[in-house]
């Protein structure tokens, strides 16, 4: 598993590589943390990717996609579907902020974009980018009341099937199944202490672990009440 120190990337942002060697032509996990409070130093750009989404772990980030309407906030727990070449931008953070970002394949372009202006004129909330569409998804406030509480994103619908997006909040002592789905799991611990079957280690807050082509039940257990993310793909 990459272990690889934070380096300085696009705009000034902090990349930290999470990525497993193996999945490095496919998949591509980042942390990324942006050293500002207030303006981000960045400009309108757009990806040629299958597959982006983006995480807030910590923080907040105020963004701006084509086609979708004015700027807005995105905080802890929410989380986004960048589809492909959708034009953003990201405008403001707070110090520190974090988010996780998973994109496949691992290595792709990246273009500046110098015609389009954001926010554009029109929303289009439902516009169809290469068979994507784009997804903002409100971290959900339920509480430990559950067992197990399993807040859906509507990426997968987005997709067609071919992303799963979930956060899930495990009481201590659950238990959380996940059917099989696809060549890629990920999941991304946000707090308490849990243990997927098949990893001999507990996984702590900030710990993550992927399986891939995984054909069994995954089973996750909960030695505390434990917050995770879970992103699975069809294919990479």
């Amino acid at each position: 598993m990459s272990d690889s120190e934070w380096i300085t990337g696009r705009a000034g942002m902090l990349y930290r590589d999470l990525t497993r060697d193996d999945l490095r032509p496919h998949v591509l996990v980042s942390q990324i943390r942006l050293p500002f409070d207030g303006e981000v130093p960045d400009y309108v750009h757009y990806h040629k990717i299958k597959f982006q989404m983006i995480f807030c772990k910590a923080g907040w980030i105020r963004v701006v996609y084509e086609d979708q309407g004015p700027p807005f906030v995105l905080r802890a727990g929410d989380c986004v579907l960048q589809p492909p070449q959708i034009r953003h931008r990201v405008l403001e953070s707070s110090a520190g902020a974090e988010v996780i970002e998973i994109s496949s394949p691992a290595v792709h372009e990246t273009w500046v974009e110098h015609e389009i202006k954001l926010p554009t004129l029109d929303v289009k909330s439902d516009r169809d980018f290469d068979g994507q569409r784009f997804v903002l998804h409100r971290a959900d406030a339920r509480t430990f009341d559950e067992v197990c509480a399993v807040a859906e994103t509507a990426i997968s619908a987005a997709t067609q099937g071919y992303a799963s997006v979930r956060t899930v909040r495990l009481a201590a002592d659950g238990v959380y199944y996940r059917e099989p789905f696809g060549e890629f799991i990920l999941l991304y611990v946000l707090s308490g202490n849990i243990q997927p079957n098949g990893s001999k280690e507990k996984l702590l807050a900030d710990d993550h672990v992927v399986f891939t082509h995984r054909a069994e039940t995954l089973l996750i257990s909960a030695f505390e009440d434990s917050e995770f993310l879970e992103v699975g793909l069809r294919e990479i």
